[in-house]
């Protein structure tokens, strides 16, 4: 049965070799980061979840509780207490690689009170009062200011 003439194969020279062993190598990393970006993005999916987010909820509102973005990962997430006028009050605060959030919780799902810039935020040392360290959180050219413990 006659077919298309087989090109000659030449034998693979040892630079031939470590081109495609660089570029297998390069491809394996392209996915391996690939798999990280997509696992970051599954957890920021998961922790979403766990925010408030109602059908019946206004625009702003569902704008303000959506933390997903492609690029943003969570570092840190845990509780403090934010000093306000009157009292201080105790929120959960998440800390992303780009933005700052405080939320409460109602009905076993998290509210945010605010997301802050990180490029906004400037943290001071403030003497200790009693037996608690605190520190202060300015954003700026906003009026928010936090202490916390």
């Amino acid at each position: 049965m006659p077919g298309k003439p087989t090109p000659s194969l030449r034998a693979a020279t040892p630079a031939d070799v470590a081109r495609v062993i660089t570029e297998v190598h390069k491809l394996t990393e392209s996915m391996k980061q690939g798999l990280r970006r997509r696992r970051g993005y599954e957890d920021l999916l998961a922790l979403q979840k766990r925010f408030h987010l109602s059908a019946l909820s206004s625009e702003k509102r569902v704008a303000k509780n959506t933390i997903l973005h492609p690029d943003r990962v969570l570092l840190r997430e845990g509780p403090l207490v934010k000093s306000c006028r009157s009292k201080d009050v105790r929120y959960t605060f998440f800390l992303f690689n780009d933005i700052l959030v405080y939320a409460s919780t109602r009905f076993g799902k998290y509210n945010v009170h605010q997301r802050l810039p990180l490029a906004t935020l400037r943290l001071v040392d403030v003497p200790e009062r009693g037996l608690m360290a605190r520190r202060n959180v300015t954003a700026e050219n906003t009026r928010q200011h936090m202490e916390y413990t």
